[in-house]
């Protein structure tokens, strides 16, 4: 009988120290994030405009991947749209130095105008066109709006887009684009 309370008693006590010392493990004892994360319950939560790279560590500028010459081939989103949307151009990303969640479009929609675009830090791979920008054309003036999306590899970016004026939308095209 003592022999089996030892047992007992053995076996009670290494299963509280065992629950015990796993109540209190830090899970972001030895995890690294880098100078631009924080760990979070062992897993690395970025600042805004940064990603986890390769090694998991905040350290990837997320506007980065878009940076590059395209070449865009536009389609139109309705048949009304074929006569604006049915030509192939390049543009030029830059990376917006003075903010890190902006690129820069230059020859957005082949129009020769240079648009900016804010990447969310909730969907990297994503950016959305600002607001209020606009080009002129024989005397008309141009508002464009729209969406793109980088593929995972960063090879691959689509762009959709609408032109408006006086409140109208005038065309729309989805323009899709091989990084050269």
């Amino acid at each position: 009988m003592k022999k089996l309370m030892f047992i007992l008693a053995t076996v009670l006590a290494f299963a509280t120290t065992i629950s015990l010392t796993s109540c209190n493990e830090d899970l972001c004892k030895n995890v690294d994030c880098g100078a631009h994360g924080t760990c979070k319950e062992g897993v690395c939560d970025c600042e805004a405009g940064y990603e986890t790279d390769t090694n998991g560590r905040c350290d990837l500028l997320s506007n980065q991947k878009f940076v590059g010459k395209f070449k865009q081939i536009d389609k139109a989103q309705t048949t009304a749209d074929t006569a604006f949307c049915s030509e192939t151009y390049d543009i030029v990303i830059k990376a917006v130095a003075a903010n890190i969640s902006k690129i820069e479009i230059d020859n957005f929609a082949g129009s020769g105008t240079k648009f900016l675009a804010t990447i969310p830090s909730t969907a990297p791979t994503t950016f959305t066109i600002d607001p209020n920008q606009s080009f002129g054309a024989s005397g008309i003036i141009f508002f464009g709006t729209g969406s793109g999306k980088i593929s995972a590899d960063g090879k691959t970016l689509t762009i959709t887009y609408e032109f408006t004026s006086g409140g109208k939308k005038i065309f729309g095209c989805t323009a899709s684009g091989i990084k050269q």
